[in-house]
């Protein structure tokens, strides 16, 4: 029983971060999975690490999948030309994007941001693709932010999951 969960987690993060399917899922696969995994008795950090592996899977290929569709030879003219044109979309082009100027800090507080942002977590690191060379620092990169992004969501929904049960008494499915 342990080991179908532990693999409906992988298979959930995954599919919520996947470009792919991660705009039609929002998160719902992975919070289903994750109370299916709180109530059979796994361990926050259990769902955290098999979360997290699920996640820097989805991270990498899309990464990966930028790099093989060439994203950069579309992608990167019309990133320019919004950078260099003041308007609407100035500032946040500007500052707000993955830059290909940006240090490894950088890097990893915009890709964290740009998680919390729904619309933008399945094509953050395909953008991030666009404008760095996979290596060290981008995998180190999408290994942090994801490991953010993760301990804030096991930590949140873990304790929301205790309150409930407090209040109402234990969860069963």
């Amino acid at each position: 029983m342990i080991e179908s969960i532990s693999f409906s987690i992988v298979l959930a993060a995954f599919v919520d971060t996947f470009i792919l399917s991660g705009f039609f899922t929002y998160g719902a696969a992975i919070v289903a999975a994750a109370t299916l995994a709180f109530t059979s008795g796994m361990s926050e950090q259990q769902v955290f690490f098999l979360a997290l592996a699920g996640v820097v899977f989805a991270e990498v290929l899309n990464f990966f999948s930028s790099k093989l569709l060439k994203a950069d030879r579309w992608l990167t003219p019309r990133i320019l030309y919004l950078n260099e044109k003041p308007g609407r979309f100035y500032y946040l082009v500007s500052s707000g994007l993955h830059q290909r100027s940006d240090n490894f800090l950088h890097s990893a507080i915009k890709h964290t941001a740009l998680r919390f942002i729904p619309i933008s977590r399945p094509i953050n690191s395909a953008l991030f693709g666009t404008f760095s060379s996979f290596g060290p620092k981008a995998f180190l990169v999408i290994l942090v932010s994801s490991a953010t992004w993760m301990a804030f969501w096991v930590f949140l929904f873990g304790n929301l999951l205790q309150l409930i049960e407090e209040k109402f008494g234990p969860l069963s499915f």
